[in-house]
């Protein structure tokens, strides 16, 4: 089976794509599911970083990789600057089952774990959201909110230019939000309770003084090693929460933190995955600062291909080819 982008945006909706990445987040703290050493690595040329995601869900039967990566410079060439493909293989004989276009994947289940993140941890009442950031992971992210908090009113955006907030603005403009480009980020930030910072970032972009307390943080852009969109000091004191432990230190926004000793494995509430499993409780107070950092494990992805995949065959959608069709016998 080959799906496109399109037909995966038919197939996965953002809400059955919240259930995917609940139970593969839940199957990870349960360890239900294997993730294989992730590969994140910037290219020597091109401007490009490259990366290789793999695991293997077993109550789906998942057995797969994603591979692909962000580039920058696409932005003047007109195309997507993240880039990747999906193989899915059938665990009992290592067939291909299907190659799928992942774009729209990593798109919309990063989306999911923001959801999920924002309804375990923002402010009961949540009216207010600051987006740094004013790309398709920023879109995502705003439904991804309307979705978790139904008391959203107002966005304040950081956009790097008036085209890309007139784009972003289109795009949210069926959610009914009330939608304001600050001219700052600070400015975004101040009173928020819901902060989402999704963009490339190699340097802290959201001060310590600037946030509410009490409020919201959704760490979504930090995947690569020096990547930065948080001054470390924010997690001093704050009840922080990562998708994987160990990917947070090493990839996510947490890596700066940790090297400062600012973080610990002790000193962090836990995994979202815990919580989505009832293992660990969200917000419990309205002081505390609660930061979400989100690296995207390969469970995830799986999950979401599989969904994707099991929709498209009901609905039809889908180039049926079968890879691997010629024996070894029949190459000479």
């Amino acid at each position: 089976m080959v799906l496109s982008g399109r037909e995966v945006l038919q197939a996965l909706p953002l809400e059955r794509c919240i259930e995917a990445v609940a139970e593969a987040l839940v199957a990870h703290h349960r360890k239900e599911g294997l993730t294989y050493p992730v590969v994140r690595e910037q290219l020597p040329t091109g401007g490009g970083i490259f990366g290789v995601k793999s695991g293997y869900l077993l109550e789906a039967d998942a057995l797969g990789l994603k591979a692909g990566g962000f580039w920058a410079e696409n932005r003047e060439r007109s195309l997507p600057t993240h880039q990747a493909a999906m193989l899915l293989f059938n665990p009992a004989t290592g067939e291909l089952r299907a190659v799928l276009d992942a774009n729209v994947i990593t798109v919309i289940r990063t989306a999911a774990a923001g959801a999920l993140a924002a309804q375990a941890l923002a402010p009961t009442k949540s009216s207010l959201a600051a987006l740094i950031g004013a790309g398709s992971q920023a879109v995502a992210q705003t439904h991804a909110l309307a979705w978790a908090r139904p008391d959203l009113a107002m966005v304040k955006v950081f956009a790097r230019s008036p085209e890309s907030f007139d784009r972003y603005r289109i795009s949210v403009a069926n959610l009914g939000l009330e939608v304001k480009r600050a001219p700052t980020i600070r400015e975004a930030v101040a009173e928020a309770d819901i902060i989402v910072t999704a963009t490339p970032s190699w340097e802290p972009l959201v001060e310590n003084s600037w946030v509410a307390p009490g409020a919201h943080i959704s760490a979504i852009g930090a995947d690569t090693r020096g990547k930065q969109e948080l001054d470390p000091e924010l997690f001093i004191g704050a009840r922080v929460v990562v998708d994987d432990w160990k990917q947070a230190i090493t990839i996510g926004e947490c890596q700066h933190a940790h090297r400062l000793g600012h973080l610990s494995r002790k000193t962090i509430h836990g995994e979202l995955g815990a919580i989505c499993a009832g293992d660990l409780p969200g917000r419990e107070d309205d002081d505390t600062l609660t930061l979400f950092d989100s690296t995207g494990i390969a469970l995830q992805d799986l999950a979401a291909a599989a969904a994707a995949l099991e929709a498209a065959a009901e609905l039809g959608l889908g180039l049926r080819r079968r890879l691997g069709d010629v024996t070894p016998e029949e190459m000479w």
